[in-house]
């Protein structure tokens, strides 16, 4: 191994009683997760394909930092290249076995890791029948519900608010299509990109509302150019999964488009793109689903801002949603991962669409990840005269 160079991977912090660890993590799947010694990070910052080993230990002694030998480096290296990390020929060939395999399987396959859902079936219910029970009434005739908002991470982190979000919902048979929205880690070439497949979850497959996701893709072909970013959506797939849940044994067919940052930089391209999702998707009878949390702080996600002023700019951006201003989301002052999602579904709302209800809650992340996530609940409807879409 010449000059290893690190693939763009996340860098993850974890706190445990072990210490400080990184796991490095690929929101496309193609690697393995990796975890390590935060101890490692400086070798990580220089495998960056300028250097070779003698030189990356070199780099380190003058800078102080520890330096293992050489035989260590290569084993380190040999490792990550093992499970995908490294840009080598073997992550080459590793990616093109992958890519051709999602390419040539007609659903896009459950692959929520177990931090996120349990991986089988029964487990999930049992999960789900906590969080969302089933004894409580979640859909109505006379729902006039077009879209909601549910945080992604682990539902029994947000298990009061999830259940207090799914309710007063549309009846399967009164829906057309459910339009989920995720999050999107990757920054991606394109703004939105669509999976022409069915999903798989763990409860089983929800199907692809197939002429709605035709039609976009004959009118804009960049939009399913990135499916691949799909392969490990979390986002997506824990909606689709309350939607399994929800509307057992039948969910409604969905139209999955994943969301990147750069729908938050309008230029002619992004706003002919989204034109088209709201000229194909305004057909029918069609529930938005958003799967977005606002800020993410702490050690965990690289900054330490106060979880005061962090507070303030979620509910900021709850009033945002309120009030239909998408700008404001556009140029929040604290990052939020779910910004882009969320300044897309204002736009794609009804025009007589407005927020009927919203929770806002803060907390921790998940087991072992030092932190605090801004979580959003919220339901938008129609005026009671005018809940049918369009036909």
């Amino acid at each position: 191994m010449e000059r290893p160079r690190l693939r763009k991977v996340h860098r993850i912090r974890e706190r445990t009683a072990d210490g400080e660890h990184i796991v490095l993590y690929d929101p496309l799947g193609l690697s393995d997760d990796v975890r390590v010694d935060a101890a490692a990070e400086p070798i990580l910052d220089r495998f960056d394909g300028t250097r070779t080993l003698t030189q990356v230990r070199q780099s380190l002694l003058l800078a102080g930092q520890p330096a293992p030998p050489l035989e260590e480096l290569a084993a380190f290296a040999r490792d990550l290249s093992e499970a995908g990390c490294l840009d080598d020929a073997a992550f080459a060939d590793r990616s093109a076995r992958l890519v051709a395999a999602f390419d040539a399987a007609p659903v896009r396959p459950a692959v929520a890791p177990e931090r996120l859902l349990p991986a089988k079936p029964e487990a999930t219910a049992r999960l789900l029948s906590r969080v969302l029970p089933p004894t409580v009434p979640r859909t109505s005739a006379d729902s006039t519900v077009c879209a909601l908002v549910t945080p992604p991470g682990a539902p029994d982190a947000a298990a009061a608010l999830l259940d207090a979000t799914c309710r007063d919902l549309p009846r399967a048979e009164d829906l057309d299509r459910v339009v989920i929205l995720g999050t999107d880690p990757m920054p991606g070439h394109e703004p939105f990109s669509l999976c022409p497949k069915d999903y798989g979850t763990a409860l089983g497959s929800v199907p692809l509302d197939r002429d709605a996701a035709a039609r976009l893709e004959r009118a804009r072909p960049v939009l399913t150019r990135e499916a691949l970013r799909h392969r490990r959506a979390d986002t997506v797939e824990l909606a689709a999964t309350y939607l399994a849940w929800l509307y057992a044994p039948e969910p409604p067919p969905i139209v999955p488009v994943l969301v990147s940052r750069a729908a938050l930089e309008r230029s002619d391209a992004a706003d002919a793109l989204l034109g088209t999702l709201d000229a194909v998707l305004s057909r029918g009878r069609t529930l938005y689903w958003a799967s977005a949390a606002l800020s993410h702080v702490g050690p965990a996600f690289g900054n330490d801002l106060p979880a005061g002023r962090v507070r303030r700019e979620d509910l900021r951006t709850v009033e945002a949603l309120g009030h239909g201003r998408s700008s404001v989301l556009r140029k929040r002052a604290v990052p939020s991962s779910g910004a882009a999602v969320l300044a897309t579904l204002l736009e794609l709302l009804p025009d007589d669409a407005s927020l009927a209800w919203s929770r806002y809650e803060q907390g921790p992340p998940g087991e072992a990840i030092d932190g605090v996530v801004g979580r959003l609940g919220a339901r938008f409807a129609h005026p009671p005269s005018t809940s049918a879409g369009p036909s």
